[in-house]
């Protein structure tokens, strides 16, 4: 299983990046091998998940859009595929340097920190990629 924490700048750009990965149908409905907190369809959905942070910024600025995502079986293999996933000694690569998506992010993207400044990750295009390592209290909790 491969576990993402997306920002994005709206729901739409969410739901752009889950269709084009293939984590989400063209109905709106996720792909069998995929998991999203907030589900579609829950009352949270709309809003994506509520994080602080998302309220810092200009006046009228739209709060991002918060969502993690879990993908296994052929979902997971093709963002593994060709990518090491594990160090010289074993221990397990961060999902960005590990699977597709992330090292296309980390080679086009640009660097980002939360306004706490410890939360850090990649920004690439409309979406944020979340460096897991780096999230000291995770809002939400996967059941």
């Amino acid at each position: 299983m491969i576990e993402f924490l997306l920002r994005a700048n709206g729901k739409e750009a969410f739901e752009d990046l889950m269709k084009e990965e293939g984590w989400m149908l063209a109905n709106g409905s996720l792909h069998r091998e995929a998991l999203c907190d907030p589900m579609p369809g829950s009352g949270d959905y709309a809003g994506g998940i509520p994080i602080l942070e998302a309220l810092a910024g200009k006046p009228g600025d739209k709060p991002p859009y918060y969502a993690n995502v879990r993908i296994t079986g052929g979902l997971e293999a093709s963002q593994t595929a060709g990518w090491p996933q594990t160090d010289a000694n074993g221990k397990l690569l961060p999902q960005w340097q590990r699977t597709e998506l992330g090292q296309a992010a980390y080679r086009s993207g640009v660097p980002w920190t939360a306004a706490n400044g410890t939360t850090n990750g990649i920004e690439f295009g409309n979406i944020t990629f979340i460096n897991i390592e780096s999230v000291k209290s995770r809002k939400r909790v996967w059941q």
